[in-house]
């Protein structure tokens, strides 16, 4: 039997109010079960005309982006609208009837309620994409339309994040449907971390979860470097088996979905498994300049997914803020800031010397050059890119086969300039060959940086490399 694709419930209850009456209305909170782009929360107001006014103003100027819905049943939880960003109201000739909110998360039974025993919780976090985290399978079609899975390999993924110990791999749940007449069962594949987490007196689960989401970003951006992909989840959901299965979640809603990408991942799930992930995750939060390294992993995933354009420039910065990671503040600055006061003062004289105002047209040439001034200050991408090889040595003889590498990184680097500054008139065709050894090679550094072992990145993970490489010249 399926499950319902819908959650969907009900709570009569009042706003918190420092004027007057507080609100009364009846809520709903719809969304679906498997799709992220869907949360409705829709008010139908009841009182006065006042208090139902209020309402709406209520939704209409928030002043802040998250309001509290209490219910006054106390079975039912209270819910935290996040991210508000307006409402669509109805009326009955001048009253105000009902309001749809547009939020970015709600958040139902999550509060700051403290408890006198320690609890255990079980949680479940969905993730999107659907399709990373599987193992090899064998599927088997028969004669008569069954078809079965049998997994070459078993086994979940282990991961502590703070207090939650959870396990990450593949969930399934069922649907049925209908279509002329017959009869439909829909299998639902999703990406999962499940597992539990211990809430003590002194704590709410407010500020558990605060602490879980924290810790849930850098495993979404580890997984996200592995799947050259965005990688977010969508749902947390927690259970009380002390309280009769009672439910909290955090649902956020989404304007899109996100579907795997085509292509192989730089790691596998099974380079994930036996504490892969959690040595990945220590990692990046260990990492002496992790904000850096957060930055430069988001923009590699993103170039994935985006336009030719936009990915090289997001290949790009990628790399600029790998580099940083890689070197110490003195190497990529030519000057020390005391040294560089007194040359960029000297440089601005000179420029005045050499270029006398003898016309209208000369004052614009000196601000034009000294505006360019500044750039002197760090130095060459290439003599960057250098001193990163020397330090970790990351393959490079594979990314330009016809020219040496660094004549590659400046000719990739005149490619991003052309696009920046002229909109790519003249730009080489060839950029898109051009971006997978960008992104490969800063794959490769960042890989370094992580001391994440070579035997232990997916065997084909360069394939587009090696076509790269075999395109005419």
């Amino acid at each position: 039997m399926g499950v319902s694709k819908e959650i969907n419930f009900s709570f009569h209850g009042k706003l918190d109010s420092s004027d007057g009456d507080p609100p009364e209305y009846v809520a709903t909170i719809l969304y679906s079960r498997w799709d992220p782009t869907a949360l409705d929360v829709d008010i139908l107001w009841i009182g006065g005309d006042q208090n139902r006014r209020r309402g709406v103003n209520t939704f209409g100027h928030p002043g802040k982006n998250h309001i509290w819905l209490r219910s006054l049943d106390p079975i039912q939880p209270d819910v935290e609208l996040l991210g508000i960003d307006g409402a669509k109201n109805s009326y009955a000739g001048t009253s105000a009837r009902s309001s749809s909110v547009r939020v970015a998360a709600v958040q139902v039974g999550i509060t700051q309620e403290l408890h006198s025993h320690s609890r255990q919780l079980s949680v479940i976090i969905q993730l999107q994409p659907s399709g990373i985290l599987s193992l090899p399978t064998i599927h088997e079609h028969h004669y008569d339309g069954h078809t079965s899975v049998e997994p070459v390999e078993e086994g979940l993924i282990p991961l502590r994040l703070g207090k939650a110990q959870l396990e990450a791999g593949l969930t399934y749940e069922y649907g049925s449907s209908e279509a002329d007449g017959n009869e439909i069962t829909n299998r639902v594949q999703r990406a999962t971390f499940m597992g539990r987490l211990e809430v003590e007196p002194t704590e709410s689960l407010f500020d558990v979860h605060e602490h879980l989401k924290k810790a849930l970003s850098d495993a979404c951006i580890a997984l996200s470097l592995c799947y050259r992909q965005t990688v977010d989840y969508y749902q947390i959901e927690y259970m009380d088996n002390d309280a009769q299965g009672k439910r909290m979640v955090h649902r956020r809603r989404w304007n899109l979905v996100k579907r795997r990408a085509s292509g192989d991942e730089l790691i596998h799930a099974r380079a994930l498994r036996k504490g892969g992930l959690q040595r990945l995750v220590d990692g990046i939060r260990g990492f002496p300049r992790s904000e850096e390294l957060r930055q430069a992993i988001k923009f590699l995933a993103a170039s994935y997914t985006a336009e030719l354009e936009t990915a090289y420039f997001m290949a790009f910065s990628a790399m600029e803020a790998i580099l940083a990671c890689c070197l110490e503040e003195g190497e990529v600055l030519a000057l020390t800031a005391g040294r560089w006061k007194k040359f960029e003062r000297e440089i601005r004289k000179r420029i005045e010397e050499l270029i006398p105002l003898t016309n209208d047209s000369d004052q614009e040439i000196r601000d034009k050059l000294c505006e360019k001034v500044p750039e002197l200050k760090r130095t060459t991408l290439v003599r960057r890119v250098s001193v990163a090889c020397e330090r970790y040595k990351p393959k490079t003889s594979d990314l330009w086969v016809d020219i040496p590498f660094e004549e590659g990184i400046e000719k990739a680097a005149r490619a991003r300039n052309g696009l920046f500054h002229v909109a790519g008139a003249g730009v080489d065709v060839m950029i898109g060959l051009d971006l997978i050894r960008v992104r490969t090679f800063t794959e490769r550094l960042l890989l370094k940086l992580l001391s994440w072992p070579d035997e232990e990145v997916w065997v084909w993970y360069d394939q587009n490399l090696k076509w790269a490489n075999q395109q005419p010249r």
